[in-house]
């Protein structure tokens, strides 16, 4: 549901965070780790969301259309 409130307005802040929560909830960890990577951009903490997705891309079984979104972030 948050995703599809994403498609109609911009985000906050928090808002991201919980898409964050709400994907490693439901285990998908590299989305979760490139959620947050946005959520630091957001607060201006670069190098937080540069390791955020680092993390991303370091997770096993990634698809090339995860990988090339995380690698264009």
């Amino acid at each position: 549901m948050l995703l599809d409130l994403f498609n109609n307005v911009t985000p906050s802040q928090e808002q991201i965070r919980l898409t964050a929560m709400a994907a490693n909830a439901a285990g998908d960890v590299a989305d979760a780790y490139a959620y947050m990577a946005e959520y630091h951009i957001m607060g201006g903490d670069l190098p937080l969301a540069i390791n955020q997705l680092e993390l991303a891309l370091s997770v096993p079984g990634l698809t090339s259309v995860q990988r090339a979104r995380f690698i264009a972030a």
